[in-house]
């Protein structure tokens, strides 16, 4: 997959890059399978905040997950996450599951630790009429 082309949002006073921002993916009809939206370039960040914009159509849920790569793009690792129960810590992979009730909007920060960010998404439940756009905003 390509890396999606960035617009610049602010430079600092040295005229470095310090917020940019690139559409993933542009509105199209979710499926029941995952499928990785573009690569952004996060090199020159701190953080990624990843924006969702969902047309629910005849769906369930959407299902998604965040890989980072420092390898430009060779290998992808999930973002971890943890939970705990009486004081002890599982590990998993995340994948993220949002029950959509009607056209729904969010975001998720994510501290950016590698070359490239990719974000894959499903529907859940029957796809008709579905749609997701995902835009991807690199800061610090």
């Amino acid at each position: 997959m390509a890396l999606v082309s960035q617009t610049t949002i602010r430079r600092d006073v040295q005229g470095n890059v310090i917020r940019a921002r690139g559409t993933v993916r542009a509105a199209a009809i979710l499926t029941n399978s995952y499928v990785a939206a573009s690569e952004f370039d996060i090199t020159r960040f701190r953080e990624a905040i990843v924006f969702f914009n969902v047309t629910q159509g005849s769906l369930t849920s959407v299902q998604y997950k965040i890989e980072q790569s420092y390898d430009g793009g060779s290998t992808w690792f999930n973002i971890g996450a943890e939970s705990v129960t009486l004081g002890t810590i599982t590990e998993g992979l995340p994948e993220y599951t949002r029950t959509l009730a009607t056209d729904e909007k969010w975001f998720k920060v994510f501290q950016a630790v590698g070359g490239q960010l990719r974000v894959s998404i499903k529907g859940t439940g029957t796809v008709t009429a579905s749609s997701a756009t995902i835009v991807v905003v690199g800061r610090g």
